[in-house]
């Protein structure tokens, strides 16, 4: 075994990059440099138009989107892939 990979549902909420309580690491960057060290391949799941925080649109149920489309999207979406690869990720998995 090469590779390992965080699957849907690593996220504590959608769109927060922190790792479920209970079932994952609350630090992914820790989680994904510790397996890079012990000589795996990490990769990570996940939803590219989940968002936190401002600038992201709210559904009723408070979730935050990434519109893509918009400048501001894009520039979000582009952060989101960077802070992965930032943590060491090996590969993305779009789901």
């Amino acid at each position: 075994i090469d590779h390992v990979l965080f699957s849907k549902g690593w996220e504590d909420r959608p769109g927060s990059m922190e790792g479920a309580s209970g079932r994952f690491p609350k630090n992914m960057e820790e989680a994904i440099g510790d397996l890079g060290k012990a000589g795996f391949k990490a990769g990570v799941t996940i939803d590219p138009l989940s968002a936190r925080g401002d600038g992201a649109a709210k559904s009723p149920d408070g979730l935050g989107w990434i519109n893509p489309a918009a400048p501001e999207g894009a520039a979000a979406l582009t952060e989101k892939i960077g802070t992965l690869k930032n943590w060491g990720a090996s590969f993305v998995v779009v789901d």
